[in-house]
């Protein structure tokens, strides 16, 4: 992009800074593919093709983060582990607000 005045190194910074951080540990590989993808994606639409994509096809990358998201809440609704893991973690005296 001739408007930028530097390079942009988007891989460099996912590589380097971007910590996945998991409240319960999941377990499943579907859904942390799924969720990683969804980030990857939610990257590529709001900062690397933010100044190019118009609206109408800025609904490709939502309606596969969209569908992303349900596959995991699917996923993660039918494994009651992690469900009592989540609620006993939000209910511990420990978890801060944050």
């Amino acid at each position: 992009d001739t408007d930028v005045p530097q390079v942009q190194h988007y891989q460099l910074f996912l590589k380097k800074h971007v910590v996945f951080k998991e409240a319960i540990p999941i377990k499943n590989l579907l859904a942390l593919s799924k969720i990683h993808q969804t980030y990857r994606v939610g990257y590529l639409k709001d900062v690397v093709l933010a100044r190019v994509l118009d609206e109408a096809t800025a609904a490709n990358p939502n309606s596969i983060i969209h569908s992303n998201n349900a596959t995991v809440i699917s996923i993660l609704k039918d494994d009651s582990t992690s469900i009592q893991k989540l609620f006993a973690r939000l209910r511990s005296p420990t978890t801060s607000a944050e």
